[in-house]
């Protein structure tokens, strides 16, 4: 199965940036979290799955007998199951790391906020009527590139449109646990809690588990428009 990544520059909404220390080692380093949602056509979904398109749309048209067009020109804009509107997670809280992150900051060049060992993951997707798909995911790093400048310059993009790519590592390694390194400090990690709802991680430093992450986003959203 095709890794998940993005080789050409990709348009997304930087939803969220939180920062939190952890324990490397036996050093304390900051790590960061990017929560990142992209919005269009359903075949963004094929980035994540290229089986999910057809297990959520099909196309009534080609049910009631038109003649089915070529897979690169098939559109399948009617949900299979109307009434199942809601956010779904897939891959559970997984991330793997090795990943390639570049984020345009618009100057081009130097610029550019890179990441050369970043996690990502944590894939949620949100199927709606007419054929558009929402599909949110996180980009986590620590270590030297996250200096003061690009901690700025992340939190002046939060909730902003960016250009991103992300390129997968030729062998994907799934982050122990799909946890970071245990927080420093419980105080620290106060935001990073179950985003169902339900217990915590019982090893604290939850790589992927801020309570304002993509999910939770899209989740927040569903509950006010209810």
């Amino acid at each position: 199965m095709k890794s998940f990544e993005f080789q050409e520059v990709t348009e997304t909404t930087l939803k969220s940036v939180h920062f939190s220390k952890v324990m490397h080692g036996k050093e304390l380093v900051q790590a960061v979290y990017l929560n990142l949602e992209r919005e269009g056509s359903n075949d963004i979904l094929d980035a994540i799955d290229p089986a999910l398109r057809e297990m959520h749309y099909y196309s009534a048209a080609e049910a009631a007998g038109q003649e089915r067009m070529p897979d690169a020109l098939r559109v399948l804009p009617d949900l299979r199951a109307p009434k199942n509107q809601r956010v779904m997670k897939y891959g559970d809280k997984d991330m793997y790391k090795g990943y390639r992150f570049e984020l345009d900051y618009g100057l081009g060049g130097e610029s550019n906020i890179s990441f050369t060992d970043a996690s990502a993951g944590k894939h949620v997707y949100e199927c709606m009527e007419g054929g558009t798909a929402k599909h949110g995911f996180q980009v986590a790093y620590w270590g030297e590139q996250l200096t003061d400048d690009v901690v700025a310059r992340l939190l002046h993009m939060e909730r902003q449109k960016v250009f991103i790519t992300l390129l997968a590592p030729s062998v994907l390694t799934l982050v122990k646990g799909g946890k970071a390194p245990k927080a420093a400090d419980p105080e620290d990690n106060d935001d990073q809690q179950d985003l169902l709802g339900g217990d915590g991680d019982d090893e604290g430093g939850d790589e992927t588990g801020n309570e304002d992450s993509a999910e939770q986003q899209f989740i927040d959203k569903s509950t006010a428009a209810a």
